[in-house]
């Protein structure tokens, strides 16, 4: 998320293949503050650092691997627990599903489709 954002509101980011990242731009990202006295955040954070753990194990299987189904299968696994960091930082950040997907699609160089309305309305 915090890649597309970037992308999309530095200039530098957009025009050069190999941008130059500046420490004072890192620092202007918008990072949501966790409270922790709030169960909800505690929550959410604890399942993303699980989903990391988890993420940190399955590329080291994935990189120990010699039977290309057991790759497969460790890859499947791999691609459902970066969905689910996914939904969880998507959360954090209030998105809802349609800017989800906005994200979703720019980050795989998928063209956005402009909202229609009915054509009943």
């Amino acid at each position: 998320l915090l890649s597309w954002y970037f992308r999309t509101v530095n200039s530098v980011a957009r025009r050069d293949d190999f941008p130059k990242i500046i420490i004072q731009q890192t620092r202007e990202l918008p990072v949501p503050p966790l409270d922790f006295t709030n169960t909800a955040d505690t929550a959410r954070h604890d399942q993303i650092v699980a989903f990391v753990d988890r993420m940190q194990t399955l590329h080291t299987q994935l990189a120990g691997a010699q039977v290309v189904q057991v790759r497969d299968t460790i890859q499947a696994q791999i691609d459902g627990t970066d969905r689910e960091i996914d939904r969880l930082v998507y959360e954090l950040y209030g998105l809802n599903d349609d800017e989800s997907r906005i994200v979703e699609q720019a980050v795989a160089g998928t063209p956005t489709a402009p909202a229609t309305e009915d054509e009943d309305d």
